[in-house]
């Protein structure tokens, strides 16, 4: 947004409206490109998070059904 805003030249009488215009324009595309960056991250880490508790919750599951079963008569 920095670079956008550098490129406005300020006249006596205020700014040109085409100036102005295209400014606006290209900040609102650094915003999009920003956004879109930011939620492609947020997605990639929810998933990575996702797959990870996925995993243990496999890991736990199989650990359980690897468990012995301990009886009454068994001696510990």
């Amino acid at each position: 947004m920095a670079v956008a805003a550098k490129k406005l030249e300020v006249f006596d009488q205020g700014m040109d409206k085409n100036d102005l215009e295209a400014a606006l324009q290209r900040i609102s595309d650094q915003i999009r490109l920003i956004d879109q960056s930011l939620t492609v991250k947020v997605d990639n880490e929810v998933w990575q998070s996702f797959n990870n508790h996925q995993q243990e919750i496999m890991y736990t599951k199989l650990m359980i059904k690897n468990m012995p079963i301990i009886t009454k008569n068994d001696k510990i």
